[in-house]
């Protein structure tokens, strides 16, 4: 069988849902009477990942359905600044 195909198209199939090897698998074998085995579908999926799929260390999705990362800027804002910030909105 085609893993390649058959597990690109699970996880078109399952959007931003995610699935891990196994459930590759199982939905192979329910939808199109294929068996694929699990170290197959898990090295493809780890060679896959960056380029294709997105891993959250837990599920696979394709890139299209990852969630949005954060743009790596700092957040945080000092408590110096929230002070600044209070007393120049302060009302008189």
């Amino acid at each position: 069988p085609d893993v390649k195909g058959i597990t690109l198209k699970l996880l078109e199939q399952g959007k931003s849902n995610g699935l891990n090897a196994t459930m590759v698998v199982e939905m192979a074998r329910e939808q199109f009477g294929v068996e694929l085995q699990r170290g197959s579908v898990s090295a493809l999926l780890s060679r896959l990942k960056g380029e294709v799929v997105h891993y959250d260390d837990k599920l696979y999705r394709l890139n299209e359905f990852a969630p949005k990362e954060d743009d790596g800027t700092d957040k945080t804002v000092s408590i110096a600044a929230v002070h600044t910030l209070r007393n120049s909105t302060a009302m008189p």
